[in-house]
């Protein structure tokens, strides 16, 4: 269900982006038209679906290092034996 909801979201910030971008290429054409202005709502739909997938991505690596303890630990291994990625980064 997490990687769906990631890949809406990667998906409507593409598209957002894309959007800006091509209202920016028109303004700078014609700017009495006020196509960016038009289209604040995509800039702004963009940095949510950006952020969310960033907290989505985020809430995903920590629940997998949960796991990774927890089946650690039924193991009987304890932590300091265990390679997670924050000690392979460090």
């Amino acid at each position: 269900m997490m990687v769906q909801m990631k890949t809406v979201l990667f998906h409507i910030a593409v598209i957002c982006g894309f959007v800006c971008a091509v209202a920016k290429i028109l303004d700078w054409y014609n700017p009495y038209m006020d196509f960016g202005g038009h289209l604040a709502w995509a800039g702004m739909t963009g940095c949510v679906a950006v952020f969310l997938f960033g907290v989505l991505s985020i809430s995903g690596i920590i629940q997998r290092d949960l796991e990774m303890k927890r089946t650690c630990h039924r193991n009987g291994m304890h932590h300091h034996h265990m390679k997670t990625h924050y000690h392979q980064v460090v």
